[in-house]
């Protein structure tokens, strides 16, 4: 006697196939710079697909560096919202700011 019926079994299934394609988002290790980040960096943001990635970086050539991450809007395809839910992973900071681990660096003066 199987352990589930297959009306369950199938379901079950069906569970688990809607979670894994359901869009779920790993959010990133480390904080993206959007100065020097490439597409395949940006794609990690929720809401960033990869024609969002190359948008984003087709404007800061043309324009020059974000000076603020909520200038992402100017973005085509890009809104508030999008923003505020990656708010938290995006910098804008210098390429070097963060090791390959995530830690923060802090150059010492001299």
């Amino acid at each position: 006697m199987p352990i589930l019926s297959y009306p369950l079994r199938a379901a079950v299934i069906c569970l688990i196939v809607a979670l894994f394609t359901s869009g779920i988002h790993a959010a990133p290790r480390m904080p993206i710079n959007i100065n020097s980040a490439s597409v395949k960096e940006l794609t990690q943001l929720k809401g960033i697909g990869v024609k969002k990635a190359q948008r984003i970086i087709e404007y800061r050539q043309k324009n020059g560096p974000f000076r603020d991450i909520y200038e992402l809007v100017l973005v085509k395809g890009i809104g508030e919202k999008t923003v505020e839910k990656n708010a938290r992973w995006l910098s804008i900071e210098p390429a070097d700011t963060y090791g390959h681990n995530g830690i923060r660096l802090y150059r010492l003066q001299e």
